[in-house]
């Protein structure tokens, strides 16, 4: 599972936690969204989500290592 983000606006997509709150389940990979899916945040598509690389999540990975 992967998180990504629209390029237009920085919402984060999960595909781990999927959105609830427009009825995407859990565990929906960003391939299986509708074509018509939109940012909830600006309304772009489907093809402004890029993937979030691991130098994304360095402060998240410093601080794990720091405990």
């Amino acid at each position: 599972m992967k998180k990504y983000f629209c390029v237009n606006c920085g919402y984060i997509y999960d595909e781990l936690m999927g959105d609830p709150e427009r009825s995407i389940a859990r565990c929906t990979l960003v391939s299986m969204l509708a074509e018509d899916w939109s940012c909830p945040d600006c309304g772009e598509g489907v093809e402004r989500l890029c993937a979030r690389s691991a130098f994304d999540y360095k402060e998240e990975i410093v601080k794990e290592m720091d405990r």
